[in-house]
């Protein structure tokens, strides 16, 4: 029980709360202050950016904390194309480092880039930066559905405890709808979205303050944007950046019944039949203790930093699945390495940071 358990505050973590750049985009198209920061691509055909993209899951039960997966990969970015219209640029994966964690989470983590790792993507992005297609999604879904079974067999057999809470039949059928599309090939590159996410918004300088709503549900929003100083006119290490919060709430009943849902997905068929009345097991065992919430809460937390002609510099994102009695946090970084523009390398002297 304890490991279904884990999986729907797993499946909760991927899908609660619109990320804060979604709602800082969606802000964004009524500024009109000509003093408004303009995130905007001004690349050139044969600049390059390597990253170092860090990921980790925790879970916070009564004090005690587990991480759940970690790793960190390095992709490089490289400009092929340039036209009035925008521009073509493909993703290549370098090098990746995982933390062997004994977790569904982390043997889920590692099925995706076992999937993933070989693949290159091109990608185009309109004149401003905002992210226009896949180009060769479909190359892209052949490839990663001819991977399926053997990732998937691999996994399970690596976590032999997955048997027990999962289905590989309904976890292949729902890899197989997720990757037969460009939608979902796209979703799959967390760091494409993080890198472009606010590419195209006008964001007038200093803190603003927005009530919205997040899936019907009620959420607060702070924006936090502005300059750094530029020491000359061609000074590339000025830049600017955006620094977002986004506090979602929703019952908790609303909250157990998407989790329930999606791992209906997935679990075994022995498990699926008590989903029901598993509800009410982890509502009672809730309710039985003095501090079981009556709502959910969902804080993300988001830092965009560019250089001055748009190239993304430094994102953060931490999202937080508050349940009273456990805490899933999932914190995911992109710093940049090293880049080459107009043929000219230049790397990063400051260190990767420690924790994310």
């Amino acid at each position: 029980m304890r490991k279904t358990r884990n999986l729907i505050l797993l499946l909760l973590l991927c899908c609660l709360a619109m990320t804060a750049a979604a709602q800082v985009y969606n802000l964004a198209e009524s500024e009109t202050d000509e003093d408004a920061i303009n995130i905007v691509s001004y690349f050139d055909k044969g600049d390059t950016m390597t990253y170092n993209y860090s990921h980790e899951k925790i879970k916070i039960r009564e004090g005690d904390t587990t991480r759940e997966s970690s790793f960190s990969l390095e992709f490089r970015i490289a400009v092929i194309d340039s036209t009035s219209q925008g521009y073509r640029m493909e993703v290549t994966p370098l090098s990746y480092e995982f933390t062997e964690e004994d977790s569904t989470s982390s043997a889920i983590t590692r099925l995706g880039w076992s999937i993933l790792k070989d693949v290159r993507c091109i990608f185009s992005i309109n004149e401003v930066g905002e992210i226009q297609h896949i180009e060769n999604w479909r190359e892209i879904s052949k490839q990663l559905k001819a991977t399926f079974k053997q990732s998937i067999d691999k996994a399970f057999n690596d976590t032999p405890e997955l048997d027990s809470v999962m289905s590989r039949k309904q976890l292949e059928r729902l890899l197989s709808i997720k990757y037969s599309s460009e939608e979902g090939i796209r979703d799959a590159y967390e760091e494409l979205d993080m890198l472009f996410a606010l590419h195209g918004a006008a964001l007038t300088p200093g803190i603003k303050e927005v009530d919205d709503t997040d899936g019907g549900y009620p959420c607060h929003i702070i924006i936090n944007s502005g300059y750094t100083e530029v020491e000359d006119e061609g000074d590339y290490d000025g830049d600017y950046a955006v620094a977002t919060q986004t506090v979602t709430t929703l019952p908790m009943t609303d909250a157990l019944e998407m989790g329930l849902e999606l791992a209906g997905w997935l679990v075994t068929e022995q498990l699926a039949d008590s989903l029901d009345s598993y509800k009410q097991v982890i509502v009672d065992s809730l309710n039985s203790t003095s501090v079981f919430p009556e709502n959910m809460e969902v804080t993300v937390n988001e830092y965009y930093g560019y250089f001055i002609n748009g190239w993304p510099k430094e994102c953060r994102r931490q999202k937080v699945v508050d349940a009273g009695l456990v805490k899933s946090i999932e914190r995911n970084s992109i710093i940049w390495t090293s880049r080459n523009w107009d043929y000219t390398l230049i790397k990063n002297d400051e260190p990767l940071p420690t924790g994310i």
